[in-house]
């Protein structure tokens, strides 16, 4: 979140107040659900294969998640915004609601004027949705490799720190989370906010209809 302030606070000119904290918003949300997940994922592991502690697994899941799931998510949230804009585009008989759930979608980072809560809440959906599905994805290589690679990556973590479990825990649980997380919310936010004269990901935008 500060790193977001700093770089809102270094930009000329800056965002406006309201559209800054509704995409961050957004990454607050996606954040908060993809966290809850990895610690839910990292328990049934390491419950699962009893290879490591759950400190180590956390480390291993929030590694691949960040890395794969990032990058994962990014292509998700294109394709998603390019089939929504498809549909509008070719889809005569699409009822209002729906058309203005679209355009609204297509709109990233655009809520209106007045910024609308309702287009945030949907591109918000939008986003976590992705951010979802991908860390979905993420758990079923985690799944697959548990047991061989990444079993071994944890038992190496947890070997590296000598059973200085309260070192352990602030390394894996706050520290190596804080610096991959600043990287992955400059990227994120990169994506999310409107552009100027196209939209994210390559998509027109279009007018949202209000």
């Amino acid at each position: 979140f500060s790193t977001l302030l700093l770089k809102r606070a270094r930009e000329r000119p800056p965002l406006e107040l309201r559209i800054w904290v509704l995409n961050v918003g957004k990454q607050v949300v996606s954040l908060t659900v993809a966290h809850a997940f990895a610690v839910v994922a990292s328990i049934f592991v390491s419950t699962t294969l009893q290879a490591a502690s759950e400190c180590a697994w956390y480390a291993v899941i929030f590694s691949v998640d960040t890395v794969v799931g990032t990058a994962l998510a990014l292509i998700l949230h294109k394709c998603a915004l390019q089939a929504a804009q498809l549909y509008v585009h070719k889809q005569s008989s699409l009822s209002s609601r729906a058309r203005s759930v679209c355009e609204m979608v297509v709109n990233c980072g655009s809520y209106g004027s007045p910024p609308s809560l309702v287009a945030w809440a949907w591109q918000a959906l939008e986003w976590t949705l992705c951010v979802l599905l991908a860390r979905f994805l993420c758990a079923t290589v985690v799944a697959f490799l548990g047991p061989t690679l990444l079993a071994a990556i944890a038992e190496g973590i947890d070997r590296r720190f000598g059973g200085h479990q309260g070192l352990q825990l602030v390394s894996v649980m706050i520290l190596w989370p804080l610096l991959v997380n600043i990287a992955q919310v400059l990227l994120q936010d990169a994506v999310l906010r409107a552009k100027r004269l196209h939209g994210g990901n390559g998509v027109t935008i279009v007018e949202t209809t209000k």
